[in-house]
């Protein structure tokens, strides 16, 4: 009988060692970065700039996406992460308030927590790596409403998800720059949101137009959003009477454009997206080899030079912050 299981015990390490020389055992992950949703040019751009820095140094890194744009899905893969007991989680947060229990968690068993493009409650992760300055981009959305519009009329706003935090700190500072007096004949109708998901941003897209017959302007701070509605824009006949603008990236091949007649891009904004994904992933490194301290005053210093200082954020938590919008035509900023 002892035989007989010697012989078992040999026939499965041979049978692990022809899978792993087969490339059918995969190592586990040190490094993970979990984005909001999938098929998403813009976190398929910062994902990659995060896998390529992470696996430059010499780390095994894996990029996740949930199914869906519920809160759960995201929690699903930190568990995942957790079992695979990654050194570092990197996330950008779908729902600030839901996803703090299980990244709190993560940060028990000693995973280092950094958010991207969107935080979570401030006590739920290290640092939150910001894309920009919120107020910056708030005021650069009203600017570039404000030109599509010739300053009058009524525009709405169609954001991802209602829970996002970059997306309601963008939101409450295009609120604040609206108070200014030049833009006293801009008429906020509407704030929607499309979850990021390309369907549900056309159909919002769809009902605004029909409750809002004089619309003038779409202001879309996703780039799902700004393609969705610019589609629906072109579809109904309305380019000229009705423009797109928001947060976007450009297109990756003429059938995603969008029309000009459609969208005003002088002003399609955006910060240089591989970047963010870059600065993160030198952030969660610095922080995994204990050669970063967290603390307001302090600067990360990245390879190239570059200070990031490190300061307070809106949620009263620590970030650094990547960059400031810019138009495509000037690369966008930051790393």
């Amino acid at each position: 009988m002892k035989r007989f299981w010697l012989i078992i015990g040999l026939l499965t390490l041979l049978s692990l060692a022809a899978c792993s020389a087969a490339g059918l055992v995969a190592e586990d992950p040190e490094y993970a970065i979990i984005m909001k949703s999938k098929d998403n040019q813009y976190n398929e751009e910062v994902a990659e700039s995060f896998r390529q820095v992470t696996e430059e140094a010499g780390y095994r890194c894996e990029v996740l996406y949930p199914e869906s744009a519920r809160a759960q899905d995201q929690v699903i893969l930190v568990r995942r992460m957790m079992r695979e007991r990654v050194k570092a989680i990197a996330i950008a947060v779908s729902d600030e308030h839901a996803l703090a229990p299980v990244l709190k968690e993560a940060m028990a068993k000693g995973i280092v927590v950094t958010t991207l493009d969107s935080d979570t409650e401030k006590d739920s992760r290290s640092i939150y790596v910001s894309p920009a300055d919120p107020k910056e981009t708030g005021a650069s959305l009203v600017h570039a409403v404000r030109d599509c519009m010739d300053g009058e009329g009524q525009w709405a706003i169609l954001s991802a998800q209602a829970r996002s935090a970059n997306q309601s700190q963008w939101i409450r500072a295009m609120m604040e720059e609206l108070e200014q007096p030049e833009y006293q004949n801009m008429r906020l109708v509407d704030i929607v949101y499309g979850e990021d998901d390309y369907k549900a941003s056309e159909a919002r897209t769809r009902e605004l137009i029909e409750k809002y017959p004089a619309l003038k302007a779409i202001c879309a701070p996703t780039t799902v959003g700004i393609k969705a509605a610019a589609d629906v824009v072109k579809e109904q006949g309305l380019e000229g009477q009705i423009r797109v603008t928001g947060l976007g990236i450009p297109p990756m091949s003429e059938e995603d454009a969008v029309s000009d007649d459609a969208c005003v891009c002088p002003e399609l904004i955006l910060w240089n997206p591989a970047a963010l994904g870059a600065l993160s992933a030198q952030v969660s490194m610095a922080l995994v080899n204990q050669e970063l301290t967290v603390r307001e005053g302090a600067v990360f210093k990245t390879e190239d030079g570059r200070d990031y200082p490190i300061h307070e954020g809106a949620g009263g938590g620590l970030e650094v912050t990547a960059g400031d919008p810019a138009a495509p035509d000037e690369g966008g900023s930051g790393l």
